[in-house]
């Protein structure tokens, strides 16, 4: 067996996420050097967005107005004025055409930034002291392609969120009633966890159906292909 090759000095290789220190060309710079107060805007709502999102559908509770949203703050008065958002509002996916130009009303800027930041969810990461994570959660959550900056879910999918909190809503309900004296833990202020799990198993089942099926040779006893057939049923029938 031969040796592996020995690395050049001062090589190595890059991780995956490293793409996004990367992202920003010397042409993005120059435009937030131009547009330092629109970048401040703009940064304004990555930070403190979440704490004037409306994640009250009720709206009973008293929402204070959040200076560091206002345009005015920084010197952005001229609603239909255009700016140069390229590599201030990440517009576009990584790997799409980054380097052109993109010319945007105020106007534009602050509704796509409201929809996006100031809607029925609230986003805080900028507290990160990850670099790499806050730039991607901003460039992930502003280059969504959707209408008004939001991301809209197929309405199965709407439905199948709804059937799992409210099966889970009526089984706590149910334990409440029926052992009301007993220690439990049920889901209150954890139901947005259900969809992420939904999710998270859905994929891994089509995975490890895509192996079993995919790779020759894989023996598997009566047991495990019950087991994987089940699996795959709870997660995409939800029975």
């Amino acid at each position: 067996m031969s040796p592996s090759p020995t690395p050049e000095l001062g090589t190595h290789e890059q991780p995956l996420n490293s793409r996004f220190l990367e992202i920003d060309s010397e042409k993005q710079l120059q435009n937030r050097v131009e547009n330092a107060p629109l970048l401040q805007y703009v940064e304004a709502f990555r930070t403190f967005g979440h704490a004037a999102a409306k994640i009250d559908p009720l709206e009973l509770l008293h929402r204070e107005r959040v200076p560091a949203l206002d345009p005015a703050r920084y010197n952005l008065t001229d609603p239909n004025k255009e700016y140069n958002v390229n590599g201030i509002v990440w517009t576009k996916p990584i790997g799409s055409n980054e380097e052109q130009d993109e010319w945007w009303s105020l106007s534009k800027i602050t509704q796509y930034l409201h929809a996006t930041y100031v809607g029925g969810l609230a986003y805080e990461f900028n507290h990160s002291s990850s670099h790499t994570e806050a730039l991607w959660f901003a460039h992930y959550l502003e280059s969504r392609k959707s209408d008004g900056g939001r991301c809209e879910l197929p309405l199965e999918r709407k439905k199948r969120i709804h059937d799992l909190i409210s099966r889970s809503e009526s089984f706590d309900h149910f334990m409440q009633a029926k052992f009301p004296n007993l220690k439990r833990y049920g889901l209150e202020g954890g139901e947005s966890l259900l969809p992420a799990l939904d999710t998270l198993f859905s994929v891994a089942a089509q995975g490890l159906l895509f192996c079993v099926t995919h790779v020759p040779g894989t023996p598997l006893t009566p047991f495990q292909l019950v087991f994987i057939t089940s699996c795959w049923g709870v997660l995409t029938v939800g029975g």
